[in-house]
């Protein structure tokens, strides 16, 4: 061919050139926007395409423009064309397997290295092409020769050019279809990889003709000639219209996968917008992905933790979509089949429902669920983060156990009564009244003083022992709380009368009020128990329960005893109410005022008198002790009114004193709570100073009930007040425990035989017997004997016959004013 010339060349290069700048500054745009942005794919279509372009026109006008004899008549340019385009392919292959192929890091940076490896040759061999002078290729009919058909004989760099890109794109081939078998074997997805597959076996084939038909002299094959050029050329070009057929298939699939991933993202906010990195992330954290292809009702995805949490491979749910449904708990999965039915999905929602693993293993799961769907609004995706919440609905439970149970006896506590109560009584309505109910208010009196004087250890001891005593006597359909600190609730289901909830709360006073040992301690509990009945005391849960109270106040006027709730119970509970509003204003208002009974001794003559709390109410009257002492005890009001008592007291006898009335002494009461005190030392040592009364002439009386709940503290106690020079003396003594082996231990100097025994001292004569027996036990011990309630002269003669030390009752005075008294002490002697 001959040489052009100068202009010539120009020309001959000018379309190359222009070529092979348009395909670097596609390339170098590609690369770009494949490192930013998701449709990098479809930019590597348009890329690859574009090659293909290239490379079949350039072909096409060699046949165009070539003679019969071959392609020698070509122009050299559409050689520099076909060899450009062909080589830019190796660039773009590694980008186009890397967006298409779900490969692992290390094949990602083979990747990357092959392409950078593959744009160093692609410019490397396009320069070549290009620069190559025309009188460095000889071209002959019979043997064409040029940069895209050289023969072993092309000496130098044409011929070395072309070998070279022959081996990479051999070597890409085979790169290829690794890259592919691997992917298949991770994912079993054949759609996009068998494309690209089979566009890469046609370029094998391909190349395998263009390799035969540069080797054909070592080979010996000689059936190349001009027409078979012809046929090779055709070869190539249908090769790379069957890879662009393929590309393009590939490319609207990838397109179609890009969309599902868009939108997957927008349901998915956590979801990065890279999927390998939504790959790595779901791979690696505990929540389970699991995205559901609607249309064709399978599993495209789930990851890896759903084989922890449900015990069961991945591969049976991709196998049986609706596998995970049989694991859901037999309670939820109606519930949870229900909401994924639906029609129409909401676009998200949100389930918690229990599943049992394959090991048995019971798990609460948190199912969020997003609904993807296509341009005319139907679900075709379903995107679900699962997450196993058992260890939060484990905390929820303990702290819901909180809420509602006690921590040191376990039984629901006062909130969960008020909700049993509510529904025990709807239910009671719904059975028309078929079964009566039955509210129990429990009380532990004395309780507080355990706590106080032997500790709040042996206090709950006491309770949890108490609570084991409850469930004892009680059936399991009957309820039982803890209302307060010493208040216990019963609710019982099934009575068929009131007299049903009087044998159980008998039972209950029988059981508890039983000693309790306690580290070395004997512990007794006195019980109280009112009682209001369904539907007989009210039908609301307000009106039973103000009725159980009520029944219960009642109940302590006495001693381990239980009372019904009767109508007239309201207006006393009304009138304690009122009692117990005014005596605040008492204490204030100095309404209370000091009565004084003498005691006399055999002789007749007065040595002392017990200082007894009068309360005149304005607008109400006198209103006796026994009404508002249990009140004031009840509400802590005891404490200031025992110390004005007190204080009175030992004031009035330092001026009875200072009168000259030597050798007396005045008794005051203690009520339990206050002898409980742990400042009762200091407090009677402090009215004793600010009174100047001397201690000898004080003695303190205190029940016998109040000394036995907790004798060793009350041996203590009493120790304690008798360093300071006080007298004791048992109040009421036969009416309690009558524990006569503590009378050694208390140490006490005095003591007061109960009315009740005096009265019919002179009718009957067990009691007689018995108080006989008291006094000579007493005198036996060196306690000196007061009998109260002496109201006759027969009385007197008799106590005085058996060696009584003391005598106080109507028979000699009522309790008087201090005025009154004194007048008493004028006298010698009384009757």
């Amino acid at each position: 061919m001959p040489a052009p010339g100068h202009a010539a060349a120009i020309g001959t290069f000018i379309v190359p050139i222009v070529c092979c700048t348009l395909l670097c500054a596609g390339a170098a745009l590609f690369g770009y926007f494949h490192a930013r942005s998701r449709e990098r794919g479809y930019l590597a279509i348009m890329l690859v395409g574009l090659l293909g372009a290239c490379y079949t026109a350039a072909e096409a006008l060699i046949l165009v423009t070539s003679a019969d004899g071959g392609p020698a008549g070509a122009p050299l340019q559409y050689y520099r064309i076909k060899q450009i385009a062909s080589a830019f392919y190796l660039f773009g292959l590694p980008f186009l397997l890397q967006d298409y192929l779900d490969l692992g890091d290390a094949w990602k940076r083979l990747n990357l290295r092959l392409a950078l490896g593959g744009l160093a040759a692609a410019v490397a061999l396009s320069v070549i092409a290009v620069i190559i002078p025309d009188h460095f290729v000889s071209v002959t009919a019979a043997d064409p020769l040029s940069i895209a058909h050289p023969v072993p004989h092309v000496r130098g760099l044409p011929g070395a050019a072309y070998h070279a890109r022959t081996a990479l794109l051999g070597a890409m081939i085979l790169y290829a279809i690794a890259a592919i078998a691997f992917d298949m074997r991770r994912n079993r997805r054949l759609g996009t990889p068998l494309a690209v597959l089979i566009g890469m076996l046609v370029a094998i084939a391909t190349g395998a003709v263009d390799i035969v038909h540069v080797y054909r002299p070592i080979t010996g094959i000689a059936l190349i000639d001009a027409n078979f050029s012809r046929f090779t050329v055709g070869i190539t070009t249908l090769t790379v219209l069957m890879m662009t057929v393929s590309l393009h298939d590939a490319a609207s699939r990838a397109l179609e996968a890009t969309s599902a991933r868009l939108n997957m993202e927008g349901a998915i906010k956590t979801i990065d917008k890279s999927e390998r990195r939504f790959l790595q992330l779901a791979e690696n954290i505990s929540e389970i992905f699991i995205i559901h292809d609607c249309a064709n009702h399978v599993v495209l995805y789930v990851s890896p933790s759903y084989e922890t949490v449900w015990g069961a491979s991945c591969m049976s749910l991709l196998s049986s979509p609706d596998s995970w449904l049989a694991a859901v708990h037999p309670d939820d999965r109606t519930r949870v089949m229900d909401a994924f039915d639906a029609l129409p999905l909401p676009d998200r929602f949100e389930l918690e429902y229990c599943i049992v693993a394959a090991s048995g293993v019971t798990r609460w799961i948190r199912d969020r669920v997003s609904a993807v769907r296509n341009e005319r609004g139907e679900t075709y995706r379903l995107v679900r983060v699962l997450d196993d919440i058992t260890e939060r609905k484990e905390n929820e439970e303990r702290l819901i156990h909180l809420a509602y149970h006690d921590m040191l006896t376990g039984l629901p506590n006062r909130k969960a009564f008020f909700e049993r109560i509510d529904d025990t009584l709807v239910q009671a309505k719904r059975l028309n009244g078929q079964h009566q109910k039955a509210l129990l208010f429990i009380d532990m009196e004395n309780l507080k003083e355990v706590n106080d004087t032997l500790g709040h250890d042996v206090g709950d001891e006491a309770l949890v022992k108490a609570t084991a005593r409850l469930r004892s006597v009680l059936r399991e359909s009957d309820y039982i709380f803890r209302f307060g600190g010493d208040e216990f609730t019963v609710i019982l289901s099934f009575i068929t009368d009131g007299l049903d909830a009087g044998i159980v709360a008998d039972k209950i006073i029988r059981s508890l009020s039983q000693a309790y040992r306690i580290h070395d301690s004997e512990i007794f509990l006195g019980l109280n128990v009112g009682i209001s009945l369904y539907p007989k005391d009210g039908d609301a849960p307000e009106t039973l329960i103000k009725n159980a109270d009520i029944a219960l106040n009642e109940s302590k006027r006495e001693r381990n005893a239980y009372k019904f709730f009767e109508a007239e119970m309201t207006a006393r509970a009304q009138d304690r109410l009122e009692i117990k509003n005014r005596l605040r204003h008492a204490i204030d208002g100095s309404q209370f005022a000091m009565h004084y009974q003498p005691f006399v001794d055999a002789a007749g003559r007065i040595v002392g008198m017990e200082a007894l709390i009068r309360w005149d109410a304005p607008g109400r009257g006198l209103v006796p002790p026994d009404v508002f002492i249990p009140i004031a005890e009840s509400t802590g009001l005891i404490v200031p009114i025992a110390q004005w008592t007190l204080h009175t007291a030992c004031a009035q006898m330092r001026r009875w004193t200072d009168a000259g009335h030597a050798g007396l002494r005045v008794a005051v009461n203690l009520s339990p709570r206050q002898f409980m005190e742990d400042n009762l030392a200091d407090t009677v040592t402090r009215i004793l100073r600010d009174t100047g009364c001397a201690p000898e002439r004080l003695e303190l009386e205190i029940t016998e009930g109040s000394m036995m709940e907790h004798p060793e503290a009350a041996v203590e106690k009493i120790n304690e007040l008798r360093r300071l020079g006080v007298t004791f003396s048992i109040d009421d003594f036969g009416t309690g425990y009558s524990s006569l082996s503590y009378l050694t231990r208390f140490r006490i100097n005095n003591l007061k035989i109960d009315k009740s025994f005096i009265l019919n001292i002179t009718r009957e004569s067990e009691y007689q017997e018995i108080t006989r027996a008291i006094i000579a036990m007493a005198h036996n011990l060196k306690i000196a004997v007061i009998a109260e309630g002496v109201e006759t002269a027969e009385h007197a003669s008799f106590l005085r016959a058996l060696g009584c030390d003391a005598m106080q009752g109507y028979h000699f005075s009522r309790p008087v004013p201090p005025e009154e008294f004194a007048r008493l002490l004028e006298k010698k002697t009384l009757a």
